[in-house]
């Protein structure tokens, strides 16, 4: 395939800066679309190696809902209204259910679902009104499956997999499109230096990863089917 169909297309990438959403921004930079990579502060990109002038650079902190606010406002008034949204940041604190704080459980949720579902619903009116949006959501196989000290980033990833699901349903007719990726275990930061110094190897390449979706992308836009979920996992299965 030769993903012709992402010519001409705005698409922001959330969490760019690093593992799965800078593969994103590598695999996309191949096509001829101007992409939006978001991080949380700009010098997140002070060392890039990504280099595109079709690459926007934005930052604001998705654990602060007035940043998210402004910081869609900031594209708005620069007419960059995104034509696909990658929802990729996400934030990962694993600990036992009993051990978590408030902080921490505001943060999951904060990143890993709200901002998320404020970023989208905030471009859907343009979406709706050009008749073609697309909202692919990087999520986890944590929502579908149940890890040890995973009960909190499980819970939100599963939010935003069935917020998404209902999403699809309430628009499919108007134009938007939903593709939700729920990925296993991929060799990111999300992750301790600990835990992929022992799995690594059992781990995904985001490099990797980061194709096959940008291919389900460009196919969902050029061909009448619609790939809406499915799981990605290493080889050899899940580490725990």
């Amino acid at each position: 395939m030769s993903n012709n169909s992402l010519q001409g297309k705005t698409i922001l990438v959330t969490g760019a800066s690093k593992g799965i959403g800078k593969s994103l921004v590598g695999e996309l930079s191949k096509y001829d679309c101007r992409i939006i990579a978001t991080a949380t502060k700009m010098d997140s990109f002070s060392n890039y190696e990504i280099a595109s002038d079709k690459i926007v650079f934005e930052a604001f902190d998705l654990n602060n809902e007035s940043e998210i606010i402004e910081g869609i406002d900031r594209l708005k008034s620069k007419k960059l209204i995104p034509d696909i949204i990658i929802n990729n940041a996400g934030v990962g604190i694993f600990k036992n259910f009993a051990d978590f704080s408030s902080d921490e459980i505001d943060k999951l949720i904060n990143i890993n679902f709200k901002a998320p579902v404020l970023i989208s619903k905030s471009f859907l009116p343009e979406m709706l009104e050009k008749q073609f949006g697309m909202f692919v959501n990087i999520i986890s196989v944590a929502a579908v499956e149940s890890f040890h000290r995973s009960s909190l980033y499980g819970a939100t990833k599963a939010a935003l997999l069935e917020t998404m699901k209902t999403v699809r349903k309430e628009y499919r007719h108007q134009g938007i499109k939903v593709l939700n990726i729920l990925p296993g275990a991929t060799r990111t930061p999300i992750w301790s230096p600990k835990v992929v110094q022992q799995f690594g190897d059992r781990m995904m390449a985001p490099e990797a990863l980061a194709q096959v979706i940008v291919t389900n992308i460009a196919l969902a836009i050029e061909q009448d089917i619609m790939p809406e979920e499915f799981i990605i996992r290493p080889h050899y299965g899940d580490l725990g």
